[in-house]
C-alpha cells in the first residue's frame, strides 16, 4: 500500500476508475477508524479522566476539550469549507481545519481543484458539476489526510503557517477577544495594528543543553528563551525547568508577562524561558551540571540591562545560585542579571513570598471595593503547594482566614476540621517540596491527621462551602465544571496566583455570573496577569536594589509590594469602567480592565519608539 505522502503525489495522475476505488476504500477504512476512535474516546471521559494517564498533563485540558468537541460536531454536521493556513496547496490537513456553516474567517480550497477533473464524472450524481467543494462532500474528514505532505497544523487563522501552539493561542485570544468586546478599538482603531505587532516576539532563542549525569552518561535537553518585548525595559520573566516545557507554553507565559509587568508600573519588558529538564529525582550535582550547561548558552543573550530572568517552576534559589555562579565565571561580571538570588548575595527580602503575598493583597483590594470585606473568618481553597501556594496560605492565616486545601500534581489534601490547614503543616509541606517529594508522602502521617488525601484530584469540587478560591499551581487548572462547582459552593472571589489558571470555559462562567447577579451576590474573577504580579514586582525591586547597591528591609519591600498591588487593582478597575462600562450594581470586569490597561501602556510606548505607526 502506498504511504499517504506518496499518494498525495501520485493520485491525480491515476486513471479515474482506479482513483475512485482508492478514494472509496479510504473513505470506508477511515470512517471505521473514526468510529473506533470515537468509541475508545467515549470510554475515557476526557478531560478529567485523561489526567490519570501519564501521557497527559493538566495543561492539556484545553486541547483535549477542543478535539473532543470537534469530533462530536463532525458526527452531527458536514463542514462547508477549509480554514486557510497558508498559500501552500500541499500543506497537511488536520481536523481542526474544517469550517462549518456560520464559522468566520478565510478558507482554503487549494488542494481540491487538482482532483476535480479526476472526480468530475461524479457531478452527474448530485448536479454540482465541477464544484470545487465536491471532495469534502464525498470523503469523511480524516480521508483528506491522504492528500498531505507537510506537518503544519494550526487551529487559528491568527497563527498562519505556524505549528499548533494551544497555550499561546489561548492567551492571545483571551486578550484579543477582550479588546474586541470593549470600546477600545472603536475609540482607537489604530490599536489593531499594535496588537498584530505585539503578538510576535522580538526574538526567540532555542538551544541544546548537553550535560553529564552521575553515571557519566551524556544527556541532552532543549533550552529556550523567548525575549518577547523590551518596550518598557529589559526583558523580564522566569525560567521554568519541567518536562512539559515547549515553545507554546513559553510564548504564552512571555506574552502574559509583557502586560503583567506593565501593570506593576515598573520599567520591565516581558520574556520567559526554560528547558524540558526535570529536576525531580536528580542529585544536586546533576542539577548543578545542568545549570552550568544551560547558562553557558543562555549567558550569551542576557544581561542586567538586556534580559533579567528569574525562577519559576523547577527553578528555586538553588538553581538560581548555580546559574548566577556560571554567568559570573563566563562574563567576569557581578551584576543583577538574575532575580531570586540569595539574601546574602544580592537577593531581595520578601522575594520568595512575593507572588503569594501579592495575590492575597490583590484580593484584599477586591474585598474593600465590594464593601469593606476582609479575610477574617473566610474559608479559602488553594491549589498548588509550591512557593506561591505556601505563602498565599500563610498570609491568609495571618489575616484571619482558614485554608481548606492544597495540592500538587499527584493529588490534593482537604481539611476535615474547622481549623483548616495550619501554619506548621505548611512549613512541613515546604520542607518536602525542597526535597522534591509529594503531598502523598506525608498526607497520612500523624502531622496531617486532620486532612484527607485525594489522589489524582484537584481540590475545587471537594472543599464544601468556601468564600475565596486561589488557583496557585499551573495553567488551566480550573475547568468549566469546577467553575460552576465553586459558584455553587458560595465562592465570591477567585484570583489566579498561577498564570492563566482558569480555562476559557471557566472564565466565561465566572464572567457570566458577574454580569447576571448584583454586587455581593456574584463571583468576582481576577486574572493572573494582575493578581499574581507580586512576584515580578519584587523582582523589579530587587533589580532596583542591585543597581543602586542598596538593601531595603522586609518592611520597606512589603510596603512597596502592597502599594504596587493596590495600584494594579485600581488601574484595572478604572480602565474597565472606561472601556468596558459595567451596568449599575455590577462589578467591573477585572479581566477586561487588566488586559486593556496593560495593552494600552505597552502599545502607546511601542508607537512612541517607532515599532508601529
Amino acid at each position: 500500500m502506498l504511504a499517504s505522502g506518496t499518494a498525495s503525489l501520485l493520485l491525480p495522475a491515476l486513471a479515474r476508475s482506479l482513483l475512485l476505488l482508492i478514494t472509496c476504500l479510504a473513505t470506508l477504512t477511515l470512517s471505521q477508524d473514526v468510529n473506533t476512535t470515537a468509541e475508545a474516546t467515549a470510554d475515557r471521559q476526557a478531560p478529567r479522566d485523561l489526567l490519570h494517564d501519564a501521557a497527559f498533563l493538566p495543561e492539556h485540558d484545553a486541547v483535549i476539550r477542543r478535539s473532543l468537541a470537534l469530533h462530536d460536531r463532525l458526527q452531527k454536521e458536514r463542514p462547508v469549507a477549509i480554514r486557510k493556513m497558508s498559500s501552500d496547496p500541499g500543506e497537511k490537513f488536520y481536523w481542526d481545519y474544517w469550517m462549518f456553516a456560520g464559522d468566520l474567517g478565510e478558507t482554503n480550497q487549494t488542494l481540491l481543484p487538482s482532483l476535480d477533473s479526476a472526480l468530475l464524472f461524479h457531478s452527474d450524481l448530485d448536479g454540482h458539476g465541477s464544484d470545487s467543494a465536491l471532495l469534502p462532500r464525498w470523503l469523511p474528514p480524516r480521508a483528506l489526510s491522504l492528500f498531505s505532505k507537510r506537518d503544519y497544523h494550526s487551529s487559528s487563522t491568527t497563527m498562519s503557517n505556524l505549528p499548533s501552539e494551544p497555550e499561546f493561542e489561548q492567551a492571545y485570544h483571551e486578550l484579543a477577544s477582550t479588546l474586541e468586546n470593549s470600546s477600545l478599538f472603536k475609540q482607537h482603531p489604530e490599536y489593531r495594528t499594535a496588537l498584530k505587532v505585539v503578538s510576535i516576539p522580538e526574538r526567540v532563542i532555542q538551544f541544546r543543553v548537553v550535560w553529564e549525569d552521575d553515571k557519566g552518561e551524556v544527556q541532552v535537553n532543549r533550552g529556550y528563551r523567548v525575549q518577547y518585548n523590551s518596550t518598557l525595559g529589559p526583558y523580564k520573566g522566569g525560567l521554568r525547568f519541567h518536562p512539559s516545557v515547549n515553545l507554546s507554553i513559553l510564548k504564552f507565559l512571555g506574552f502574559e508577562q509583557i502586560f503583567k509587568n506593565a501593570l506593576t508600573g515598573l520599567n520591565m519588558g516581558g520574556g520567559k524561558g526554560g528547558a524540558d529538564f526535570d529536576p525531580k529525582g536528580k542529585s544536586d550535582n546533576e542539577i548543578r551540571r545542568f545549570c552550568v550547561a544551560f547558562m553557558s548558552e543562555l549567558g550569551k543573550h542576557i544581561g542586567a540591562n538586556t534580559d533579567v530572568p528569574a525562577g519559576d517552576i523547577g527553578v528555586t534559589g538553588r538553581e538560581i545560585g548555580f546559574l548566577f555562579g556560571q554567568y559570573k565565571k563566563q562574563t567576569k561580571l557581578w551584576e543583577g542579571v538574575l532575580t531570586g538570588k540569595g539574601n546574602t548575595w544580592g537577593g531581595s527580602l520578601i522575594r520568595p513570598e512575593a507572588t503569594g503575598y501579592g495575590t492575597v493583597y490583590y484580593v484584599e483590594e477586591m474585598m474593600k471595593y465590594a464593601g469593606g470585606d476582609s479575610f477574617q473568618g473566610k474559608r479559602v481553597t488553594i491549589s498548588g503547594s509550591g512557593n506561591v501556594a505556601q505563602y498565599a496560605a500563610l498570609k491568609v492565616i495571618e489575616l484571619g482566614g482558614t485554608v481548606v486545601s492544597l495540592s500538587d500534581s499527584k493529588g490534593a489534601i482537604i481539611a476535615t476540621t474547622a481549623e483548616g490547614i495550619s501554619a506548621d503543616q505548611i512549613e512541613a509541606i515546604a520542607q518536602i517540596k525542597v526535597e522534591r517529594k509529594y503531598l502523598a508522602d506525608i498526607a497520612t502521617t500523624s502531622t496531617f491527621s486532620n486532612v484527607k488525601y485525594l489522589p489524582d484530584a484537584r481540590p475545587w469540587l471537594h472543599v464544601g462551602q468556601v468564600d475565596v478560591a486561589l488557583p496557585c499551581a499551573t495553567q488551566n487548572e480550573v475547568s468549566g465544571e469546577e467553575a460552576e462547582g465553586l459558584i455553587k459552593a458560595g465562592a465570591k472571589y477567585i484570583a489566579e496566583g498561577s498564570n492563566m489558571g482558569c480555562t476559557p470555559e471557566a472564565i466565561e462562567i465566572f464572567e457570566k455570573d458577574r454580569t447576571s447577579k448584583k454586587v455581593k451576590e456574584a463571583i468576582w474573577y481576577a486574572p493572573g496577569k494582575a493578581a499574581n504580579g507580586g512576584g515580578v514586582a519584587v523582582s523589579g525591586l530587587e533589580m532596583a536594589q542591585n543597581s543602586a547597591r542598596v538593601r531595603w528591609t522586609s518592611e520597606e519591600v512589603d510596603a512597596k509590594l502592597k502599594e504596587i498591588m493596590k495600584n494594579c487593582f485600581d488601574n484595572g478597575l478604572q480602565t474597565a469602567k472606561t472601556y468596558a462600562t459595567p451596568k449599575e450594581d455590577e462589578y467591573p470586569s477585572l479581566v477586561a480592565g487588566s488586559n486593556i490597561a496593560g495593552f494600552v501602556k505597552v502599545a502607546a510606548a511601542m508607537k512612541d519608539q517607532g515599532d508601529w505607526w
